[in-house]
């Protein structure tokens, strides 16, 4: 195997999610950024929209798909509260509270289909996945 891919394994591929069991990650510096450059360069380029998140909710990618599907970038979605605000239209009274049960969902792989509204309408069903 090249020196410069992180394996990873499927536990009960079709069943449940793929998980990177610990002993599958290299520490060295140099895979590990060209693994994140990779995974970063997939989803710029995917025909599909895409949005990633910090663990603390903070945006780090919004790709072209993105942009064209909904009319939002990153300066306009900044982080998952800005989200729940303009793409969920949820009131600022219970932002903190959806967001309190987002933070809580990144402990489990889950998956939902909702509907988002566009710089333009609600329009879109997304399938959100963690």
């Amino acid at each position: 195997m090249p020196d410069h891919v992180v394996p990873f394994r499927v536990d009960g591929f079709g069943q449940s999610p793929a998980r990177i069991g610990p002993d599958d990650l290299s520490s060295d510096p140099g895979v590990l950024l060209a693994s994140i450059n990779s995974f970063r360069a997939a989803l710029m380029s995917a025909p599909s929209p895409h949005m990633v998140f910090t663990t603390e909710g903070e945006t780090v990618l919004v790709n072209d798909s993105f942009v064209r599907a909904t009319g939002y970038g990153s300066a306009e979605l900044p982080d998952i509260r800005s989200c729940l605000a303009k793409m969920r239209r949820v009131p600022s009274a219970e932002i903190e509270s959806v967001y309190a049960g987002w933070k809580r969902a990144q402990s489990r792989a889950s998956s939902k289909e909702i509907a988002v509204w566009t710089a333009w309408d609600e329009r879109l069903v997304w399938r959100i996945q963690t």
